[in-house]
């Protein structure tokens, strides 16, 4: 930072902040101050430092002068980086779950709704099983019945003769 003080503003201003820059010098002028005011300033080997103004207009024998105050926020940034890159990332994340649950709530629901359809003919075919089997039983007990009669007459004949 030291390689700025005394030069103007515009002078180490990087090359993509110099018209955002001028037109908040030309806002400081205006109403007085600028506050938390943050630009890229170009560094001696070209890369560029993000730096945080806060600047106030003050009179001295009639000549405007504007005091800067210029903070390095590079270790900002890069918590603030690293902080989108988190929540990008968990937005993601929340997105798949969100998916993921969207599809386990319709497979229930289609569960859901088979469970409803089967219940709703269980009684009937509860009805067509008791149907099936009183027929059987009254097949079979007929069928006893007619061989126990026809056994009792073959008794009777026999004990007759």
């Amino acid at each position: 930072m030291s390689e700025i003080l005394g030069h103007r503003v515009l002078e180490w201003t990087a090359p993509h902040d110099l018209a955002r820059n001028k037109a908040a010098v030309k806002k400081c002028a205006a109403q007085g101050g600028v506050r938390n005011l943050e630009i890229d300033y170009a560094g001696k080997q070209g890369q560029s430092i993000p730096i945080e103004i806060n600047a106030t207009v003050l009179r001295v024998e009639n000549e405007m002068r504007i005091v800067t105050l210029c903070r390095d926020i590079t270790m900002r940034k890069r918590a603030q980086e690293a902080l989108r890159k988190v929540r990008d990332e968990l937005e993601l994340r929340v997105e798949e779950r969100t998916r993921e649950l969207k599809g386990e709530i319709e497979e229930r629901k289609r569960l859901e709704q088979e469970r409803l359809r089967l219940a709703e003919q269980l009684p009937r075919v509860q009805e067509q099983e008791r149907k099936s089997i009183s027929a059987e039983l009254h097949d079979q007990m007929g069928q006893m019945l007619t061989l126990a009669k026809l056994e009792l007459e073959s008794l009777q004949r026999s004990k007759e003769e």
